[in-house]
């Protein structure tokens, strides 16, 4: 798998002139990285995170119980059979809701 260094290159590479095409490829290359990390670990791979390494600190950009509606439309068709792995990058939240 790559550094950081690597894939903030690889965003930048194919942003094109004057970066317009940056987070369209960032989701791009999210997914294949995920997909890559599924591969490898013959799971299903669900990453959660949130914007808390911006300096325009808002609410929610913790894990809390509002999130598990999203985790379960994400994990709803997945395959039961091959397990879950969660990537997460968060400054933290409520371990319950974590949990559940």
């Amino acid at each position: 798998m790559p550094s950081w260094n690597d894939i903030l290159q690889e965003i930048q590479a194919t942003a094109g002139p004057g970066n317009a095409g940056v987070v369209l490829n960032y989701d791009q290359i999210l997914k294949k990285y995920v997909s890559k990390l599924s591969q490898k670990r013959n799971k299903n791979v669900i990453v959660y995170y949130s914007d808390w390494l911006n300096q325009l600190k808002g609410p929610n950009i913790d894990i809390n119980d509002g999130d598990m509606v999203g985790f379960m439309n994400a994990a709803y068709s997945l395959d039961k059979k091959k397990g879950l792995d969660v990537v997460l990058h968060t400054p933290g939240g409520s371990p319950l809701a974590t949990e559940g």
